[in-house]
């Protein structure tokens, strides 16, 4: 309560291929199921004044800037994901790597 997030994301578990493989089959769920949950549980109050935000597979691919823990970033362009040294991103290839619509859509957009 005393960190006062502004957001709690729920995510349905996205498959990244060498990374969560022997997980996934027994964590995954389908998309209806993930829709079923959501229906459940989209009008619960969290703690403190956080907005829920839930997120399916396909919200999440193209639509997120990560760095990995070596400091490359990852893409997940079209599900595949790939590592990029850090010092080769400018803004045109960051077009390439986030879909700025889908960025915008999931509501990423923060009035920090």
């Amino acid at each position: 309560m005393r960190l006062k997030p502004e957001r709690w994301k729920i995510l349905q578990i996205l498959h990244i291929k060498g990374q969560n493989d022997p997980y996934f089959g027994e964590l995954s769920i389908t998309d209806r199921e993930f829709d079923y949950f959501l229906s459940l549980n989209q009008d619960i109050t969290l703690v403190g004044e956080g907005k829920q935000v839930f997120e399916r597979n396909n919200d999440m691919i193209d639509s997120y800037f990560m760095l990995s823990p070596g400091g490359n970033v990852m893409s997940n362009k079209n599900g595949n994901y790939s590592l990029l040294p850090f010092s080769h991103i400018n803004e045109q290839n960051l077009m390439q790597i986030v879909s700025q619509g889908k960025y915008v859509k999931r509501g990423s957009v923060y009035a920090w």
